[in-house]
């Protein structure tokens, strides 16, 4: 069985030299082992655990020679120099899954898992203490996730690069009120279908309602890349007084879309910090 070397001196190599180890393969896990396969520097070996079996053999099938499906979590730990923890949200579940397993000193730690305190996350993995948590989304399978990390650091940093725009903060309530935009992709989702539904019903072919849909937002998206420091709140005051879009916006808004949206997230947030 392979090992890691130099892991238990402190000196696990830097991204792309270390090799991977995936504990839980969903589909976070998934895209990211997708996404870093395919960039410009794949890293030389992934370890997965079985977790999910089928979707851990359907990456050891997509990427040959670099993807390896071992026989249990422990067996990734003993060939991995740096370790991502892609399991079941929450303190109860980190401690179920993580405390009989034996990490070394020199082991990176990326915890993926949400609604965990940083505490628990470092009482589990201990000796390791090179310990970062990062929440990448989907889309990091074609290099185009945005993703929250703390703390910052250097190395982890760059190899999530790789897979899209990373933000590196200093505290985990900072990234997780960030990553919170993550937790809004399934009601932007549900806003595109609801537009979908309509478009057919008033006779719209569906493939080109889709791709109008899909086409506007990135449209949209354009402008808000450039927003910067100032936020949004010019994109709005731009739109023509008593045109169309005034109209949508004034409807939603007396609707209580916005403020419901507001009570979402603060409901939210305890849940994703741990508290």
């Amino acid at each position: 069985m392979p090992t890691a070397s130099n892991v238990d001196d402190g000196c696990a190599p830097e991204f792309p030299a270390a090799s991977l180890g995936f504990i839980g393969v969903g589909t976070i896990a998934s895209a990211i082992v997708k996404g870093l396969c395919t960039c410009d520097t794949p890293p030389a070996k992934v370890y997965l655990s079985p977790r999910n079996a089928a979707k851990a053999k359907a990456l050891a099938d997509l990427f040959p020679g670099i993807v390896e499906v071992m026989p249990d979590s422990q067996a990734v730990l003993d060939a991995c120099h740096w370790v991502f923890l892609s399991t079941k949200p929450g303190d109860d579940a980190m401690r179920e899954i993580y405390t009989d397993l034996n990490f070394k000193e020199g082991h990176v730690v990326v915890c993926l898992v949400a609604g965990t305190a940083t505490s628990t996350i470092k009482e589990v993995v201990a000796p390791a203490t090179r310990v970062v948590q990062a929440f990448p989304l989907p889309p990091a399978e074609i290099h185009k996730s945005t993703t929250p990390m703390c703390p910052p650091d250097a190395g982890v940093e760059a190899m999530f690069s790789k897979l899209g725009k990373v933000i590196a903060v200093e505290t985990p309530k900072e990234m997780m009120t960030i990553g919170m935009a993550g937790c809004l992709q399934g009601d932007y989702y549900k806003s595109m279908v609801t537009m979908h539904r309509f478009y057919v019903a008033n006779g719209i072919d569906p493939e080109k309602a889709a791709q109008a849909i899909s086409s506007y937002h990135d449209t949209f998206n354009t402008a808000a890349l450039l927003a910067g420091a100032d936020g949004f709140e010019h994109l709005v005051d731009e739109q023509t007084p008593g045109g169309m879009n005034e109209r949508i916006i004034r409807e939603l808004e007396n609707g209580g879309n916005y403020a419901n949206l507001t009570v979402a997230m603060k409901h939210l947030l305890p849940k994703l910090v741990g508290e």
